[in-house]
């Protein structure tokens, strides 16, 4: 897929905030995302050549999927983001708060089944798995068992060692 069409893809695919407007009206387009190597990437691989097709600036808010619902809450009676790329939980929230308009032209053909929210107000980006890890040494050490579910690690000989990873 080329770099326009990808940054097509994520930008219907997360939060249209409000009614946008046309970009050819628009000087500006503010899109809030997760920082790091994704926000790099963008900047690089995908914003140059989408700016010089549509001929706007695109102001990139690099934040964790949280900061930017919140953001978007506290802007609620004058947004500024335009697009919001966050996780599928705060994609449900924004889309329920009503910050998510239809997303006009959307080519379902092109996306998985998975991908589509109700009523076009978003698209998946990309989807990740949730497991867990252990250290086999201590596991084994211990005479543990390997947990065979989630409920496994409700058992109290896991209080106060297990590592959650923070939400983006």
């Amino acid at each position: 897929m080329g770099r326009l069409a990808r940054f097509g893809a994520i930008a219907g695919v997360v939060v249209l905030a409000g009614s946008m407007p046309a970009l050819a009206q628009q000087k500006t387009l503010t899109v809030a995302g997760y920082g790091g190597s994704w926000e790099q990437q963008l900047r690089k691989q995908v914003f140059p050549a989408f700016e010089a097709k549509h001929g706007v600036k695109i102001e990139y808010v690099a934040g964790n999927s949280t900061d930017t619902l919140a953001k978007l809450q506290a802007q609620k009676a004058n947004q500024v983001i335009d697009v919001a790329i966050v996780d599928d939980g705060p994609m449900y929230q924004a889309i329920q708060l009503g910050f998510c308009g239809k997303i006009e032209g959307l080519e379902k053909g092109d996306l998985y089944p998975a991908a589509l929210f109700k009523d076009d107000k978003a698209v998946a980006v990309g989807q990740t798995g949730t497991g867990f890890m252990i250290n086999t040494k201590v596991f084994k050490e211990k005479g543990w068992a390997t947990p065979t579910s989630w409920n496994d690690l409700k058992d109290p000989k896991f209080k106060k060692l297990l590592v959650i990873r923070p939400a983006r």
